[in-house]
């Protein structure tokens, strides 16, 4: 790194991708903000429901006396 603290050096923002990313039109912003909300509930519900249901290999318990 040069200490020099020069002008026109480039300086790396951790925000760079997310800022190209972004699309100028305020509806296209709510959008893409919907759709990631929307994939984010989807995900939940769905893991939600995985846990609900009991395991395939789920079976009738045994009766220890016969009949």
């Amino acid at each position: 790194m040069s200490s020099s603290g020069g002008a026109n050096e480039a300086k790396w923002s951790v925000f760079e991708d997310v800022k190209s990313s972004i699309s100028a039109a305020p509806e296209a912003l709510m959008d893409d903000i919907n759709a990631a909300i929307s994939a984010l509930e989807y995900a939940r519900a769905a893991s939600f429901l995985q846990y609900l249901q009991p395991p395939s290999t789920y079976s009738k318990p045994k009766t220890l006396l016969k009949t």
